[in-house]
């Protein structure tokens, strides 16, 4: 649940063809629009999970935080493993080096 939705945004721009392009702040932002540090602009709502204080639902937010940050942190450092087909890559180059022939043969 931490991390799902920022393989949601990866998701969406590999789909759409801008995963080289994305800007996972921009994203980010866009993803939390209502918001402005940290809290909603509207009215928050005062109940808190079944059977928790408010106290143990802030901590349990900051929990959540906490591995926010660091599975983005995580993403900075480390990027996103990603498995390549090789003969689709294979295929990509092929595309690619017709095209360069007929242009160098123009």
């Amino acid at each position: 649940p931490t991390v799902a939705p920022l393989l949601d945004i990866l998701d969406q721009a590999q789909q759409a063809g801008t995963i080289r392009t994305l800007d996972m702040n921009q994203a980010i932002k866009a993803r939390m629009a209502g918001y402005a540090s940290g809290g909603s602009i509207s009215k928050p709502s005062t109940s808190t999970p079944s059977g928790s204080s408010p106290g143990q639902s802030s901590a349990m937010a900051d929990a959540v935080l906490n591995r926010l940050t660091d599975a983005i942190k995580s993403l900075e450092d480390n990027g996103v493993q990603a498995s390549v087909n090789l003969t689709e890559f294979e295929r990509k180059q092929e595309l690619r080096d017709k095209a360069r022939n007929k242009a160098k043969k123009r």
